[in-house]
C-alpha cells in the first residue's frame, strides 16, 4: 500500500454550481488529510466565466483545466491518462455523467492502475432522458464503488440494475452556514456576495 493515496477529482467545471461546491469541499477535506494527495482537473473551463478555481487555489488544492471542444474529446481522454500516470493516480472521483464517461474510459485504458469512485448526486438526468438513461446504464459498470447520496438515489440505482453490493449510501454532506443570510448585516451580505463571485 502506497504512503500517500492520489486522489484525481474530475469534473466538468468550476462553475458556482452546488456540485463544484461540493468538489471543493471533497477536495479541500482530502487535501488536510495526512496519506492523501489530491488534484482536480476539469475539461470544460470557459476563460472568464466566474469560478470557483480561486478557492481551490487559496486551499492550496493543485488544478489542471482545460477547454475540450464540443462533443466528445479523445484529447481529453489522452489528457487525463498522461495526468493519471505522471501523477502516479490511484484513485479517480467523478459526480456527473460527462465526467463518468471519460473517468471510465480512462480507467479501462490505464489497465486497472486506478479504481474510479462515481457519486450520484441527482436522479432528474437519468429520469428526464432515455439516452442518459442508457448512457448510465452502460458506464456504471466501470467504477468501482458507486456513491448514491440518498435512499431515494439508491433506489434509483437498483432499479437501473447496479448490483447492491457496488453501491454505498453517503448521506449528500455539505457544509451550511449557521445563519441564514437573511440574518446578516449588509456589509457581511456584500463580503459574502464577493466570495460567492
Amino acid at each position: 500500500i502506497p504512503e500517500t493515496i492520489h486522489v484525481l477529482e474530475l469534473a466538468q467545471s468550476l462553475g458556482l454550481g452546488g456540485l463544484e461546491r461540493m468538489v471543493y469541499s471533497l477536495a479541500r477535506d482530502l487535501n488536510e488529510r495526512p496519506g492523501f494527495e489530491v488534484l482536480v482537473a476539469t475539461y470544460d473551463h470557459q476563460k472568464g466565466e466566474p469560478s470557483l478555481g480561486a478557492q481551490f487555489e487559496e486551499a492550496g488544492i493543485p488544478l489542471v483545466q482545460w477547454q475540450k471542444k464540443t462533443g466528445f474529446s479523445v484529447r481529453s481522454i489522452i489528457r487525463l491518462i498522461q495526468i493519471i500516470f505522471s501523477k502516479d493516480t490511484r484513485v479517480v472521483h467523478v459526480h456527473d455523467l460527462g465526467p463518468l464517461i471519460y473517468g471510465s474510459i480512462a480507467k479501462y485504458l490505464s489497465f486497472g492502475r486506478v479504481r474510479l469512485i462515481a457519486t450520484l448526486h441527482t436522479m432528474l438526468d437519468i429520469e428526464r432522458n432515455e439516452r442518459y438513461r442508457n448512457y448510465y446504464k452502460f458506464f456504471l459498470r466501470f467504477p468501482d464503488r458507486i456513491i448514491a447520496v440518498s435512499e431515494g438515489i439508491h433506489s434509483g440505482l437498483l432499479a437501473l440494475g447496479v448490483s447492491p453490493e457496488r453501491i454505498d449510501v453517503i448521506p449528500n454532506g455539505a457544509a451550511f452556514s449557521l445563519l441564514p443570510v437573511l440574518a446578516r448585516t449588509l456589509s457581511e451580505k456584500q463580503t459574502l456576495r464577493k466570495q460567492l463571485i
